[in-house]
């Protein structure tokens, strides 16, 4: 009898954990399901529309995906720490003719729905300090190719943990593409948090 409680016990925790356990995949179909939800809203139908993988990397828990019905992309990066829920950063780009990112988002998933975590994850003061970083050093970037454009670029990692913050340079006579980066939002596992490093030289 004793086997047999042990056993149902052993069982019911399995059932549970595999419940609680999450890939970059469930982020996503959230994200898509709450993006199809705001383009209804806004009067866009995406009735037989399909979504629009352009890498996914399960393994990294990374995934890039086109955003129905706009001009634009995102680029998910998933995160496991040690002592707090899982969560995703998200670089959204919106494309114009050259694309361009905002700083980046952060999303817990709870209940098949994602909440917004960004505050806790890049407080008001990092984002300050990033923003005001980015206004001045644009002025100091010494372009390759006199033609392009600069544009303030999020790299969410593919592989690692760390965030990049900077600028790409674009276009131009030889259609060039340059990333100079600015910031490095750096990850502690451990603490589940980001400390800023500037790495613009």
């Amino acid at each position: 009898m004793k086997k047999l409680v042990v056993g149902i016990i052993l069982c019911v925790a399995g059932i549970l954990t595999a419940q609680a356990q999450t890939s970059v995949m469930d982020y996503y179909r959230a994200r898509m399901k709450e993006h199809r939800e705001e383009m209804k809203k806004a009067g866009m139908d995406l009735t037989g529309a399909k979504d629009i993988i352009r890498t996914q990397d399960i393994k990294n828990g990374f995934i890039a995906y086109n955003l129905l019905g706009v001009e634009g992309y995102e680029e998910m990066a998933y995160y496991i720490p040690a002592n707090a829920p899982k969560f995703v950063a998200i670089a959204g780009f919106g494309c114009g003719p050259l694309c361009e990112s905002g700083l980046p988002s952060f999303y817990e998933l709870q209940n098949g729905k994602l909440i917004d975590k960004t505050e806790r994850f890049m407080p008001a003061a990092m984002r300050k300090q990033i923003e005001k970083g980015m206004e001045s050093t644009s002025k100091k970037i010494r372009i390759t190719d006199k033609e392009a454009d600069l544009s303030q670029w999020v790299k969410v990692p593919q592989k690692g943990t760390t965030i990049q913050i900077g600028f790409m340079e674009q276009g131009g006579e030889n259609d060039t593409q340059v990333f100079h980066l600015v910031y490095e939002m750096v990850y502690n596992k451990n603490g589940g948090t980001f400390t800023l490093a500037e790495k613009f030289k």
